[in-house]
């Protein structure tokens, strides 16, 4: 998993609403991944502070943004108009990390 993660996470500056550090995986069942959060956020940790993590998951057809940082936080929720919850952001369909980007964009 660790390696997964850390070769699909890219290193840009887009703008001051999207983090810096952008990851995202595609897994089948969110559990496998979700329950063992604090491995993840240990793994982006070695990027630094200001990350997300898109999860997304085929089989309930969602996504899921993963971030520890209350900013990156913040403007996701801005971004969605939806609330995080114990560091877990649920969308309503699965989203592509560049579509993501390009929502915040827009912003």
């Amino acid at each position: 998993m660790e390696l997964a993660i850390k070769n699909d996470t890219k290193i840009e500056f887009i703008n001051s609403i999207l983090p810096p550090i952008f990851s995202q995986l595609t897994i089948w069942k969110k559990e496998n991944i979700l329950e063992n959060k604090q491995v993840i956020f240990k793994i982006l940790n070695e990027f630094g502070t200001k990350w997300m993590m898109n999860v997304i998951c085929l089989n309930e057809g969602k996504s899921y943004l993963l971030a520890k940082d209350l900013e990156v936080q913040n403007n996701m929720e801005k971004l969605f108009n939806k609330k995080f919850e114990n560091e877990i952001l649920k969308l309503d369909s699965v989203w592509l990390r560049k579509e993501i980007i390009k929502l915040g964009l827009k912003c």
